[in-house]
């Protein structure tokens, strides 16, 4: 794939590495997730692409010098700006280290081996000056996806949510433990109330022969309104 290609391409996905790594710091969850390491792998490739962008860019302008007879210092510049943002990227690298700190040195390694070719190159033929950093071409990013908002897939439910929904953490067992206890004892006590209350409704009663004398006369006979009077005057 041609450079310029490259170029956008790699552009491109730094711009996706570093809306994810902006998503991400407001996430408390995806913060700490990994211990960190997540959030920095992303914040590592939103820098590394960047850098393979200009690297990508430096090569394609060497090129065209080679071809036009001029324009090297353009290519040198860029290749000062490709340094600068593997340099950026380092501290992120340093942290992973690994696979992602053998594959950092091979790049910065060959991005130094390009600058230095163009700047011997521009010392023999061309004798072009450095540009300065804000008049260089800046890496364009060729959009091939439609950008989308990370909020709803952050913040969506997981589908193993319905399953563990069922489980009940040890802090909160003990807790309903304590509240069935707390429960118990205020109903026990009500009980102990109602009973307290009942056997001294029994005593108050028995000593006016009642309710057994209403059932001497009720098993018999009907109770005579009389007694009814007596009984509601009571």
């Amino acid at each position: 794939m041609a450079p310029k290609i490259l170029a956008r391409v790699a552009a491109q996905v730094s711009i996706y590495f570093e809306k994810a790594s902006e998503a991400c710091k407001v996430n408390q969850q995806l913060v700490s997730f990994q211990n960190g390491q997540f959030s920095n792998v992303l914040s590592y490739h939103g820098k590394y692409f960047l850098a393979l962008a200009y690297f990508n860019m430096c090569q394609a302008q060497f090129d065209e010098a080679g071809k036009k007879g001029k324009g090297m210092g353009i290519a040198m510049s860029q290749g000062v700006v490709c340094l600068e943002s593997f340099e950026a990227a380092r501290p992120f690298c340093n942290q992973l280290g690994g696979p992602y700190k053998t594959n950092f040195d091979k790049k910065i390694k060959e991005c130094g081996e390009l600058c230095k070719k163009a700047e011997e190159e521009n010392k023999k033929i061309y004798y072009e000056s450095a540009i300065p950093r804000a008049d260089l071409p800046k890496a364009d990013p060729q959009n091939f996806a439609n950008l989308s908002s990370m909020a709803d897939e952050l913040n969506k439910t997981p589908e193993l949510d319905s399953k563990l929904r069922h489980l009940v953490p040890p802090a909160v067992r003990a807790m309903q433990e304590e509240l069935k206890n707390v429960l118990q004892g205020l109903v026990q006590a009500e009980f102990t109330k109602i009973s307290t209350f009942d056997e001294q409704m029994n005593g108050f009663l028995k000593q006016y022969g009642l309710p057994n004398a209403l059932h001497s006369l009720t098993a018999s006979q009907d109770v005579p309104d009389a007694i009814w009077t007596k009984i509601e005057e009571f």
